[in-house]
């Protein structure tokens, strides 16, 4: 049964388009999950009711493998610093699809979104981190590098650490192009620092949102299922622990 996109569904695929924003798509393909970045071109059909177009970015082998393969895809995009998760079925593919009368893409139609929702950044309270608290963090960008030994290494960013819960961290940078060019789910290290030890802890990033022409706000959420962050997770709740207690209000002896 074809499903039928509801109207604030078309509405946030058509910002979508509009902006050209980018997209993650996350399939399984022969046997395998794999990771696309796409954005949405066009709706097909009277109010979307035919799904959605995208185009795969630097990517002509992936646009292959999902015309063969028509998989259900879980994507995620960001329109007004809001994240948002979906699921579609790859119906087909139009190598010539005119976006409009000017732009012509080698693109996949999606089927209309299944369970299009907006997600929580973080489900955990936010304590502030003074400079008199002892916590500090180094936010760092994961960049590819042949010469590592895992394929990636630490690009760290020039920011302070502003506040922090036990699911993701915010911080406020110094105004850079990465950065802000940077799409949702872009993996991230935050290097926790506390009491003269620092705790690594893989991340991905969820919101980037501009204050001025000098600073930018970076919002990240942790990634448990990575094995060195699941081992600090226990100096993570320390650290918690400590900002707790200093949020806390001192109690103080009545003079009698």
């Amino acid at each position: 049964m074809t499903q039928v996109a509801a109207a604030a569904d078309v509405d946030l695929l058509a910002r979508a388009v509009a902006r050209a924003v980018p997209v993650r798509l996350v399939a399984m393909v022969n046997e395998q999950e794999q990771t696309f970045r796409a954005r949405v071109v066009r709706l097909e059909g009277v109010d979307g009711a035919g799904g959605f177009w995208i185009h795969l970015l630097e990517n002509r082998k992936g646009t292959d493998l999902l015309e063969r393969a028509t998989p259900l895809c879980c994507g995620t995009f960001a329109v007004n610093q809001a994240r948002y998760t979906f699921r579609a079925q790859v119906l087909r593919r139009d190598r010539h699809l005119w976006a409009n009368h000017r732009t012509m893409f080698d693109a996949l139609l999606l089927a209309p979104p299944e369970d299009l929702k907006r997600i929580d950044q973080r489900g955990a309270d936010r304590l502030a981190v003074g400079e008199n608290s002892g916590v500090s963090a180094q936010l760092c960008r994961m960049v590819s590098d042949v010469f590592s030994a895992n394929g990636r290494r630490a690009v760290p960013l020039a920011g302070a650490l502003q506040d922090l819960s036990p699911t993701g961290a915010g911080f406020i940078c110094r105004a850079n192009r990465h950065l802000t060019e940077s799409r949702p789910d872009e993996p991230m290290l935050c290097l926790l620092q506390y009491r003269g030890q620092t705790f690594a802890l893989a991340a991905r990033l969820t919101q980037v949102s501009v204050i001025s022409h000098r600073t930018t706000r970076a919002g990240v959420v942790f990634e448990w299922q990575d094995l060195e962050t699941r081992h600090n997770q226990p100096n993570l709740e320390a650290v918690i622990a400590e900002l707790e207690r200093l949020r806390t209000p001192r109690r103080t002896k009545r003079a009698t």
